[in-house]
């Protein structure tokens, strides 16, 4: 049960940075653990296809030889999302604004180191 609490944390430290705007952890199995999304998103299915996409990535990364996965961004026209594993099965899913780049790694080291130890 702390480990839940200390996931939800997580998010809503990471949500109060500047430039991030939504955000949930899942396994990589898509079950969702903790989640800051807005009402209208259907929370579990959002995991579920959080975690197909990182397991997709990481097959084509594999299927190339080009070592381990790292992150995936989705680009839309106001925002960006980044898909992470953040731990041996958590995975990150992040809704950001459109101008975070750099900082947006060292806000997420710091907050796994943190809350992830």
């Amino acid at each position: 049960m702390e480990i839940r609490k200390d996931l939800e944390r997580f998010i809503a430290e990471l949500i109060s940075e500047p430039g991030f705007e939504a955000g949930a952890l899942a396994t990589k199995d898509g079950i969702l653990l903790a989640s800051e999304l807005p009402g209208k998103v259907e929370v579990e299915s959002f995991a579920a296809m959080s975690a197909t996409l990182l397991a997709s990535g990481e097959e084509i990364i594999k299927q190339y030889a080009d070592g381990n996965l790292n992150s995936i961004v989705l680009k839309g026209d106001e925002s960006k999302f980044l898909l992470e594993e953040i731990s041996d099965n958590i995975i990150l899913i992040a809704r950001v604004s459109k101008e975070i780049d750099n900082e947006l790694r060292e806000k997420i080291d710091m907050l796994k180191t943190n809350f992830l130890k």
